[in-house]
C-alpha cells in the first residue's frame, strides 16, 4: 500500500523483530504463576498476537486471555476486562490488574479491581507484598 518494494511476508517479520521480549517481565510471570491464576489483556491485532504474542515462551503460563481484535474493546472500555474476567470466573475485586500505563491501573481500580502501575519487577514485587501478594 505505501509503494515500498516488500511482500506482506517481509513486513510481517520486519515488524515481529522490533518487539523484544523483557527478560524481567518474563521472569516475573514465570515466579507469579505458580501461585496466581495469569491472565493477559492485550491491545493488538493478529499479526502482532501472531508473530510475537503467541511466540512468547511464557505464553503458555496464561489462564486466559483477552484480545483486542477478537473482543472488539481496548482498554479502558471494559468490554475487554469483562472478557478476561468472564474466563477467570473471577469478579474484579478479586483481581490484581497490572498494566505499564498508569492511567489504565487506575482505571482498573475504579472498577473495583486492585490496579498497579507496573515500572520495574522490583517495585511491582513490593507493591504486591504491601498487598500481601507476593510469591
Amino acid at each position: 500500500m505505501c509503494g515500498c518494494p516488500f511482500t506482506e511476508e517481509d513486513f510481517r517479520e520486519a515488524y515481529s523483530k522490533t518487539f523484544t521480549p523483557n527478560e524481567a517481565t518474563l521472569e516475573l510471570v514465570r515466579q507469579l504463576k505458580p501461585h496466581y491464576r495469569i491472565a493477559l489483556l492485550a491491545d493488538t491485532f493478529p499479526w502482532h498476537f501472531e508473530e510475537v504474542i503467541h511466540t512468547l515462551p511464557i505464553f503458555p503460563l496464561f489462564d486466559a486471555v483477552a484480545l483486542s481484535y477478537e473482543v472488539g474493546r481496548v482498554r479502558p472500555e471494559p468490554g475487554l476486562w469483562n472478557e478476561v474476567l468472564q474466563k477467570l470466573r473471577l469478579m474484579a475485586e478479586e483481581c490484581v490488574y497490572i498494566d505499564d500505563c498508569e492511567a489504565f491501573a487506575l482505571e482498573a481500580t475504579k472498577r473495583l479491581m486492585h490496579g498497579l502501575a507496573f515500572t520495574q519487577p522490583i517495585a511491582l514485587l513490593s507493591s504486591l507484598h504491601r498487598m500481601e501478594l507476593e510469591s
